[in-house]
């Protein structure tokens, strides 16, 4: 069945060829040479943009906003947030987001016979291109043209999307209530010795950036919070994972936290790993 769903989802993308780019419409970027889509490694000016295998995920959905003079600035509808090259001219000079953007946020579009497209940046002469790097997660940068700065765009959405309502994130599979975008409070941020699992299980750390259980340091993806519980999405080896945390007063050690991930099985994509519900039972963690 969920083979089926899938191909039929995919049945309804459109390739899209030069001159038919809709400034409202969401897209996604598809690299030829890689089969790979352009993406965010996060939400904040300056995080990287990369690119996945993984299609589904939120920050792989983009739009092309008409600047008026012949070239767009290319805007992720999830955080809207834009690619730039930060001021730099220099060839293979990383791709980052900012918030607001001069003309080292300006895009010329060019296509050709095969529907693919380039992406020229303005105030550099360079174009958007992966450089080669195959590695998944790998950073984009402004280069020459060549095969790895054509890129497909795929028409997922006809619509702008407000991304505070996060429409292109709603997933069927989940609670009915809604799970809230947030950052995890630095109380989390500790090692935690996981007391109630057998001896053979890991314990596991917790900062910013990752959870590490055990030998995987898996990064942390985005956090999600409702009532107290945070869902905290992860990847690693380009498969990803949920953990539930919550506070836990009192008791054992005197507090600490409860977390559980043994419902966290690998999935394919961010958007399985948000669909999994919070799970009845908890282990307990204190700090080590």
């Amino acid at each position: 069945m969920k083979k089926i769903i899938l191909l039929s989802s995919l049945l309804l993308c459109t390739v899209i060829t030069f001159g038919q780019v809709e400034p409202t419409a969401i897209y996604q970027l598809k690299n030829p040479a890689h089969l790979s889509f352009l993406n965010a490694a996060g939400d904040k000016a300056g995080n990287n943009v990369i690119h996945t295998i993984d299609g589904a995920n939120v920050r792989s959905k983009w739009q092309l906003v008409d600047n008026g003079d012949g070239y767009y600035k290319i805007k992720n509808a999830y955080n809207g947030m834009y690619i730039a090259n930060g001021g730099s001219k220099s060839g293979n000079a990383p791709l980052g987001l900012q918030a607001g953007v001069g003309a080292g946020g300006l895009w010329s579009l060019s296509g050709n016979a095969s529907t693919k497209f380039q992406m020229k940046n303005k105030l550099s002469g360079y174009y958007l291109s992966s450089a080669g790097r195959r590695n998944a997660n790998a950073v984009m940068v402004q280069g020459p043209t060549g095969q790895y700065s054509y890129w497909d765009l795929i028409k997922v959405s006809g619509g702008t999307v407000d991304s505070k309502k996060k429409a292109e994130t709603k997933i069927e599979n989940a609670k009915s209530y809604d799970w809230q975008l947030t950052t995890l409070p630095r109380s989390y941020f500790a090692k935690w010795k996981i007391s109630s699992r057998v001896s053979s299980r890991n314990d596991v750390s917790i900062n910013a950036q990752y959870i590490i259980d055990g030998a995987m340091k898996k990064r942390i993806v985005s956090t999600y919070v409702h009532d107290g519980v945070y869902k905290i999405i992860t990847t690693y080896n380009n498969y990803f994972a949920s953990y539930f945390v919550k506070e836990r007063v009192g008791g054992f050690q005197g507090g600490g936290i409860y977390i559980n991930s043994t419902v966290s099985h690998g999935f394919r994509s961010e958007k399985e790993a948000y669909a999994l519900d919070e799970p009845e039972r908890y282990d307990m963690g204190y700090k080590k």
